[in-house]
């Protein structure tokens, strides 16, 4: 005898190093998480971190001190001066609100580290976008960080969230156009989780089947006709 409940949906949803520039921000990001899980019924929302600011965050939950967090950070908030983040990372591994927050995180949706879904993954698309060349461009840290958001984004169809355009504006750099549209998702998500930062919701886009799963999840009536993703598509949804 077949059950009656419906089958449950995953939405995979990748969060970019911008929320966890502070406890408040954080405090934002599971706002979103919750109302993404209350909007979206028969929906699980599984959590996905790149694996460099998943293990620095793991190293604060054990009360010790990041490594690489003031790298990261500064490469999705390049206008706060190195020495200031230097000494935001350290403070952050110190602050009981933060160590708090990122365990509410942690607790309340399970994170999994990007690696988990990447790391057989040395290329991407039809053009060949490979892992290689991003650190090449980027760097060690930031390179992966980015083609991991790359990689799981087009193998998961899933949403990148953050705080800033950064993600958009650095994947950009690398051969891929940027296409920003009013999405209906994210005025509600942001409407009803009441954060006022200015949240941003992406996909990447190497297939047309992939701009159409995005067309349809993030809500986007006025999306001009595309014939041809390109090298590939950065995804951003306004409202």
């Amino acid at each position: 005898m077949k059950s009656s409940k419906s089958a449950q949906v995953m939405l995979n949803t990748l969060v970019d190093p911008s929320p966890f520039i502070s406890a408040k921000r954080i405090d934002g990001l599971i706002k979103i998480l919750e109302t993404l899980s209350s909007n979206l019924q028969e929906t699980k929302v599984r959590v996905i971190l790149p694996t460099y600011l998943y293990q620095e965050l793991s190293t604060i939950m054990h009360e010790k001190h990041p490594k690489l967090m003031a790298d990261i950070l500064k490469a999705w908030m390049p206008l706060l001066p190195r020495d200031l983040l230097k000494t935001t990372a350290y403070g952050l591994a110190v602050d009981p609100s933060y160590l708090r927050e990122v365990t509410r995180l942690f607790e309340l949706f399970r994170p999994i580290p990007a690696e988990e879904f990447a790391s057989n993954i040395d290329k991407l698309g039809e053009k060949s976008i490979g892992r290689d060349e991003l650190i090449d461009e980027f760097g060690e840290i930031v390179g992966k960080i980015i083609f991991e958001l790359m990689a799981v984004s087009d193998r998961l169809r899933a949403v990148i969230i953050g705080f800033t355009e950064r993600t958009a504006n650095l994947i950009s750099k690398y051969r891929g156009t940027v296409v920003k549209t009013h999405s209906k998702f994210k005025h509600s998500i942001k409407k009803n989780s009441g954060v006022r930062w200015g949240l941003r919701i992406t996909g990447i886009v190497l297939s047309l089947e992939s701009l159409s799963y995005f067309q349809q999840l993030l809500q986007m009536p006025d999306l001009p006709v595309i014939k041809d993703v390109g090298v590939f598509l950065i995804l951003v949804a306004n409202g």
